[in-house]
This record gives structure tokens, C-alpha cells and sequence, in this order.
């Protein structure tokens, strides 16, 4: 077999491998979808529109509608010229942001009254997208460039593409850092926060799963000479479906998570509520009950009277004062009688 068709011969074996993941990635995502249609209808179409809100919406049903464009244009070849690789790419990386700007939101959330924290996670959020979208539109341009569809004359033989997948790992792992550090910060001193440690395992759980997806993506764009890994990789969106699904998981589930408390909250602001009452809490044996634990040191404090070295000060004018004084010392220090003038006392300052 000569040079020329071993190349072809690769390159339509990607081709299908990508193809295949592409179509598995989708049904995964209508298959979640399916599975929580019914608490998206309870949690999120009812009540006031807000931005997490309108966030939510746009990946449970732009992620679908991306990733089906995705399957279609690996599926029929004539429907695969470079503008829609264009378009679909520009979806892709759309998408994610939308993913990424629900997370901010949250850690948002999470630190009420930190403005430095809040700006610092903006301004990553902000940095780490443009130089996406820049890349983006690098890649798109070579694209164009390129041959029709995703023949491998047409996909980007450059080690450049990886860097349109690095800021989304980067984003990534600043974003979980940033929320695991409240738990850290109680776990250090010995507190205990049932809310912040379900973030931080939620947030484990996503970010494990985007830094494998990404280290993936990134890795699979490195391999110019592997046509087969680089198509399948870059083309299968990936990248894009793994957090969608997750990050929707996590939104329903705080939002499950206000409504069987019955918060007096709205469930956008269920994680700052989280982080100004950090107490140790149960659920109680009714729907709807919280058992808070709160640890009264106060009564355990036994007063213990002291004399000042003010000296006597005049109680002429305030008749009675000294006898009450002189009682209460006799009782608590158990003297059995006490001497004290009637026109002088001393001050006294109970503890």
C-alpha cells in the first residue's frame, strides 16, 4: 500500500472513531437530560428569571443543539465545508465560556463580602477567555485556509491548536482552588461546614473529570503526526459535553438542596447564606427541620466579685446600695458577718 492511501485509510478511520464519540458524547447528554427534564421544570421554570437562571437554560439546550451540529457534519461529508467547522467551533468555545461563567457565579456567591477574591476570580475569568476566543479565531483562520471539511488536508498541522484548550484547564483549576479554600480554612480549624464540604466535593468531582477531559483534549491536539488521536480528540467536542452535563448536575442540586431545607432564601444566593452561617447543622425528624448544634459557654462562668483600688466613694445619697452589696459578698464569699459603714461602701464589679 503506497504512502497516499495508507494516509487516506487513516485518516477515514479517525474520521469514523471521531464520528462514534461524537454520537456516544450526545446520547450521554440527551440520556442526563432525559433523566433530569423533571427537576429543571420544578427548580428552574417557575419563579423569577435571574442570570444563573438564564445561564442554566442556555447549556442544558445550546449543548445538545452543538454537539448534534457536531455528529451531523462528521456523519455526511458534503456537509462539512469549512465554515461550519468555523461555526461549530465557535459554538464549542461559546459553550464552555457559558459553563465557566456558572461556576464564577457561584464562587461569586460564595464570597459576599471579599472584593478581592471576587475581582480575582473575574479578572482570571475574563483573561482566560480571550486568549481562548484569540486562539479560536487563529485556528479558525488556518481553517479557512485549509481544504474542504475535515479531510486531513483541512485539519491544522500546527502544535499551536492546544492553546485554544489550555486557558479552560487553567480557568479550571483556579476556580476549584478558590472554592476549596473556605472548607480548608475550616477544616484547619477544626469547624465543621455540612454546605461548604458538599461544594467541595461537588467541585472535586467536576474538576477531576474537566482535567481529564482537557489534559485529553490538549494532548490529542499535540499529536500532528497521530491524525487518528488529533481528529478524534479535537473533533468529538468532548471537552465540551463532560462539563455541561456536570455543571448542570451541580446547579440542580443546590437547587434540590434549598428547597428540601426550606430556605428563606433564594436558591441563587443558597451558597453566600452557606457561608455566613457556618454552624453545625442536621436534619431534623420533619420535612423541612434543621437541628442546629450552638454551644453556650456562658453558663458554665461563675461570677466572682472583686474590689477595685479606687479607694471608698461616697453612697450617702443612694440609700440601700451598700446593704444589697454587703449581702451578696457575704453569701457568695460565705462570711457570716460583715462590717461595713453606712456611709461608706466599697465598689464593687461582679465578673
Amino acid at each position: 500500500m503506497s504512502a497516499l492511501a495508507q494516509e487516506v485509510a487513516s485518516c477515514m478511520q479517525a474520521d469514523r472513531n471521531a464520528t462514534y464519540l461524537a454520537l456516544t458524547s450526545f446520547a450521554v447528554l440527551i440520556y442526563d437530560y432525559s433523566l433530569t427534564f423533571s427537576d429543571e421544570v420544578r427548580y428552574f421554570w417557575t419563579g423569577q428569571w435571574s442570570v444563573p437562571k438564564v445561564l442554566f437554560i442556555l447549556n442544558r439546550y445550546v449543548a445538545p443543539i452543538v454537539q448534534m451540529l457536531f455528529v451531523v457534519g462528521l456523519t455526511y461529508n458534503r456537509m462539512r465545508p469549512n465554515v461550519m467547522v468555523l461555526v461549530l467551533l465557535s459554538l464549542s468555545v461559546m459553550t464552555s465560556i457559558v459553563i465557566q461563567a456558572m461556576i464564577v457565579i457561584k464562587i461569586w456567591c460564595l464570597y459576599p463580602k471579599n472584593r478581592v477574591v471576587r475581582a480575582f476570580v473575574f479578572g482570571c475569568f475574563l483573561a482566560c477567555n480571550i486568549a481562548m476566543v484569540a486562539e479560536t479565531v487563529l485556528v479558525s483562520s488556518i481553517l479557512l485556509r485549509g481544504g474542504t471539511g475535515l479531510a486531513c488536508g483541512s485539519i491544522p498541522r500546527s502544535a499551536k491548536i492546544w492553546k485554544i484548550f489550555l486557558p479552560n484547564l487553567i480557568l479550571h483549576t483556579v476556580l476549584y482552588v478558590v472554592t476549596s479554600w473556605p472548607a480548608f480554612q475550616m477544616f484547619r480549624i477544626g469547624g465543621r461546614a455540612p454546605l461548604l464540604s458538599r461544594l467541595v466535593q461537588d467541585g472535586s468531582m467536576i474538576y477531576g473529570i474537566v482535567f481529564v477531559t482537557a489534559l485529553w483534549t490538549t494532548v490529542s491536539g499535540l499529536q500532528t503526526r497521530n491524525i487518528s488521536l488529533m481528529i478524534s480528540g479535537l473533533y468529538s467536542n468532548v471537552i465540551m459535553v463532560v462539563p455541561s452535563i456536570f455543571v448542570s448536575r451541580l446547579m440542580l442540586r443546590m437547587r434540590s438542596l434549598a428547597a428540601s431545607l426550606n430556605l428563606n432564601v433564594n436558591a441563587d444566593m443558597l451558597l453566600s447564606a452557606a457561608e455566613l452561617s457556618r454552624v453545625r447543622w442536621r436534619p431534623g425528624s420533619r420535612s423541612g427541620e434543621i437541628v442546629v448544634d450552638v454551644y453556650v459557654y456562658e453558663d458554665e462562668r461563675v461570677p466572682s466579685p472583686s474590689m477595685t483600688c479606687l479607694g471608698a466613694i461616697e453612697m450617702e445619697n443612694m440609700p440601700g446600695i451598700e446593704e444589697e452589696a454587703r449581702q451578696y459578698l457575704a453569701e457568695l464569699m460565705g462570711a457570716r458577718s460583715s462590717t461595713m459603714s453606712d456611709a461608706h461602701a466599697s465598689f464593687l464589679i461582679i465578673d
